[in-house]
């Protein structure tokens, strides 16, 4: 009966031991800068003392920049073997705030409780700053035959300039900006342009503008011809219009006194 229950008592107290000292360590690493259109990236390990199924959630949180799907992970650890992984955020782009950024690289294991913990590590997102760069044209519609300037506007000086430009008939042509040509064929072009500087984030623009064969054809009246208009309507319209409408007073009379004679005889021949 001794034996027995120094046995039970050895054997809990093994066990108890191997509960509390069982652990997970965790390692994150991350680099300490990276350029903006970097994939962002960062390694991780686990070591566990004793087999064990974990639960984590690995992350990238940066202000102002578009953070990917939070996703839990599950993965089965061995006892005293390292498990290595790695996290990745491919080219996020950076919408606003400063240039530079200082971001967290994190690991969350969530389960199961014994094992919960949260490794952080930070790192900085460095972006390009921006330039003001716009395209430039005389309008956006013209006629065949006429010439038409492409040109451009930029807040640096010798912007590096990737230019195409679009016919209507889809075919293509490399242009350097500012480009001077006659417009031959009717339709619609488009311009793109992508100008870079080093140091700066590259800008992307478009311009779209139409080629007609010809205005619509809208007669106009000079000032002579107004002017004989407004001639004629003084000295012909005028005065035939007053003696119409003298015609129309005359004849609304005679109508009148005529009415009115009749009634008088009436009036005579009953008296009589």
């Amino acid at each position: 009966m001794v034996n027995k229950i120094i046995f039970l008592t050895v054997f809990s107290f093994v066990l108890f031991s191997s509960l509390v000292s069982a652990e997970l360590s965790s390692t994150l690493e991350v680099e300490s800068t990276f350029s903006q259109g970097e994939n962002l990236h960062f390694n991780y390990s686990f070591l566990s003392t004793e087999d064990a199924s974990i639960e984590f959630v690995p992350s990238i949180l940066c202000p102002g920049v578009a953070s990917p799907l939070l996703q839990i992970t599950k993965i089965n650890l061995s006892s005293f073997l390292l498990y290595k992984g790695i996290f990745n955020y491919e080219s996020p782009s950076i919408t606003e705030g400063p240039i530079h950024k200082q971001c967290q690289a994190r690991i969350m294991v969530i389960s199961p409780e014994r094992y919960e913990q949260t490794i952080i590590k930070n790192f900085t997102l460095v972006s390009d700053p921006l330039f003001d760069f716009s395209l430039e044209i005389q309008k956006k519609t013209f006629l065949i035959g006429e010439n038409i300037l492409l040109s451009y506007k930029s807040s640096l000086e010798n912007p590096s300039i990737s230019a195409s430009l679009k016919f209507p008939n889809g075919t293509s042509q490399n242009i350097q900006l500012p480009h001077q040509f006659v417009a031959n064929r009717r339709g619609t072009y488009q311009l793109q342009v992508i100008a870079t500087k080093e140091g700066y984030m590259p800008k992307t623009q478009n311009l779209i503008f139409a080629v007609i064969e010809s205005e619509a054809n809208i007669p106009l009246i000079s000032a002579d011809v107004q002017k004989e208009n407004n001639s004629l309507e003084k000295f012909v319209i005028i005065p035939i219009i007053s003696l119409l409408v003298i015609f129309l007073l005359v004849v609304i009379l005679y109508i009148i006194l005529r009415k009115r004679n009749i009634k008088n005889q009436e009036s005579n021949l009953v008296d009589k």
